[in-house]
């Protein structure tokens, strides 16, 4: 069945705001929609609930809630092992070697595209025999189909919103699946331009549930609530190190022990804070996992870089694209795109060259691809 005929949809709906206003488009304009819940590590910690009550915790109320107001069914999954085992393992082991990870990037393809839509295909084939159908998520971003039989993925029209660069990670296969109800949706009513829906995403939420009106944006990672650290705590045993001053003299580069640091998942590239009392600003320029050492700086060009290597590449319309097109890259969620002097692949690698330095380019996080709008795919920063 073509895409444009298919009228059962699936929404993942956390109980938040941003979901909660998919399904209600969705079900105004007429689709046969099913409301479904993942209950992942973030619930387990918080709530202490077991598998026989996790249907109790506020997330899964909260979606249901809307669910039974829409007058649509709404199902739990539990994914709370396989959440742990592969996302915030991922994260853990991560932040051991040093780098800062973006877990949603990583959890998008495995679990929530991944292992969460073929539990909802299960339940879709098993208790309503219904076997095409689509995926629809809260996300601000746009699919279009291309002049070929591909799918892309483009930004949204809230540019203050836009969240594709958390979605590089999916598939061909993942985007044909998927569509976005709020690409042409604005949050709040700041956040509007001169091309706009008569409502917002927020306004739409409130005639929902009135608690909406207050409500606050989701934090970027679900699982960790307060400070890194004392989440990383729980799971890494710290090591302390040497806390290493650079400096360079004619040409000749020198390292001076000025103190101690307590593990290299307490800090990140161009951090200020939590270093030791010095005569002038001190900067985190480089962690080193191999000698368990933090290279600090007091000149903060230092942190500038225009080249980097890009590993774990997805390419989205399943192809390489052209390299000699106006592409540009994005370092770091909620950054400028940064325009490229030359990609060069090298085996498995991407070497990028900026045009201009970039601060802090962190390994760890993604590098996402974007010819225009449109996003082409994207990587991990080695």
């Amino acid at each position: 069945m073509k895409r444009e005929q298919i009228k059962d949809i699936a929404i993942a709906m956390s109980g938040g705001i941003d979901s909660s206003v998919t399904a209600s488009i969705l079900k105004e304009q007429g689709y046969n929609i099913f409301g479904f819940t993942m209950v992942n590590f973030n619930e387990v910690s918080e709530s202490g609930c077991t598998i026989s009550d996790f249907n109790q915790y506020k997330p899964v109320l909260d979606a249901k809630k809307i669910c039974d107001k829409l007058n649509i069914q709404h199902y739990t999954i539990d994914l709370r092992k396989e959440f742990t085992d592969t996302v915030m393992n991922y994260f853990i082991n991560e932040y051991k070697i040093g780098k800062t990870p973006n877990p949603c990037t990583y959890c998008n393809p495995l679990i929530k595209w991944g292992l969460f839509v073929d539990e909802i295909t299960k339940i879709l084939n098993t208790k309503h025999k219904i076997y095409d159908f689509l995926i629809a998520t809260g996300h601000y971003a746009k699919i279009k189909q291309l002049d070929s039989e591909l799918y892309a993925i483009f930004k949204a029209d809230d540019d203050t919103r836009d969240q594709t660069y958390m979605l590089w990670g999916l598939s061909q296969k993942q985007i044909k699946k998927t569509i976005f109800p709020l690409a042409e949706y604005y949050k709040n009513n700041s956040d509007k331009t001169h091309k706009q829906k008569d409502l917002t995403v927020r306004e739409i939420a409130t005639t929902l549930n009135k608690d909406f009106e207050n409500k606050k944006d989701s934090q970027d990672i679900c699982f960790i609530k307060g400070k890194y650290a004392d989440f990383l705590n729980k799971y890494i045993d710290f090591k302390p190190g040497k806390l290493l001053f650079e400096s360079t003299e004619n040409n000749i580069t020198t390292y001076k022990t000025i103190g101690e640091h307590k593990g290299l998942a307490f800090y990140t590239l161009g951090q200020r804070k939590g270093l030791v009392p010095w005569h002038s600003p001190l900067y985190v320029k480089q962690l080193n996992y191999k000698d368990n050492t933090v290279i600090v700086t007091d000149n903060p060009m230092n942190l500038y870089n225009d080249t980097f290597f890009v590993s774990n590449i997805n390419w989205q319309q399943d192809i390489i694209p052209n390299f000699n097109q106006n592409i540009k890259v994005q370092i770091r969620y909620n950054s400028d795109l940064k325009d490229i002097m030359k990609l060069d692949l090298i085996d498995d690698n991407l070497k990028v060259i900026l045009k201009t330095p970039a601060k802090s380019i962190t390994p760890g996080q993604s590098a996402v691809f974007y010819l225009g709008n449109q996003l082409l795919g994207g990587g991990t920063i080695n």
